[in-house]
Formats: C-alpha cells, sequence, structure tokens
C-alpha cells in the first residue's frame, strides 16, 4: 500500500509512519502535491505478513485520511474462520519430505 503524508504532517508521527514501511508499506512525502521523497524497506527485504494490531492500525490511518471505513461483512467473517481452521489442521507426514 502506499501512503501519502504532507511534509509538515511528517514530524508529528515518525514512528508511525515507519511502522508502516516495517509493515511494508511504501511511504511518499509531498509539498505542494508533489513527491520529494519515499521511504520503503529495502527492495532484497524478507517479504512478512502483517499482524492484526498492524491491520487494524492500517485501517484506522486510512479512515484518518479520509477513506471509507473498512467493513467486515459476513463473507469476510467467513473466509476468516475458514483460515482458521485451516491453520489448526495437523500436517500430512511426508509432505515436507
Amino acid at each position: 500500500m502506499t501512503i501519502h503524508v504532507q511534509e509538515a504532517d511528517v514530524v508529528r508521527d515518525f514512528a508511525k509512519l515507519m511502522e508502516h514501511v516495517r509493515a511494508g508499506d511504501r511511504v511518499e512525502l509531498e509539498r505542494a502535491g508533489e513527491v520529494i521523497a519515499v521511504l520503503h524497506q529495502p527492495e532484497d527485504a524478507p517479504l512478512r505478513g502483517r499482524t492484526a494490531h498492524e491491520m487494524i492500525a492500517i485501517l484506522k490511518a486510512r479512515e484518518e485520511q479520509g477513506h471509507p471505513p473498512a467493513l467486515m461483512d459476513e463473507a469476510f467473517a467467513a473466509d476468516v474462520r475458514e483460515g482458521h481452521e485451516l491453520m489448526n489442521q495437523p500436517l500430512e507426514d511426508g509432505k515436507w519430505d
């Protein structure tokens, strides 16, 4: 995800911007509508998933930026339940041999 931040807003919560970078986001710093700097992980950084805490923080930040709130409908809940059930199944013997 790309996050756009005005230059003047960077100093207010730089730590939060760095959380986004650590989570794999690209942060574009802008002045007068022009990108003047970009924060992102190194190209060879290992990919990792986001924790639920990180996702909630990202969704809150997007909402604060004027994006519509994320809605978790029944279809989404069903997908989460299915993923959770799959995670708790035992591995097949020999699958990784």
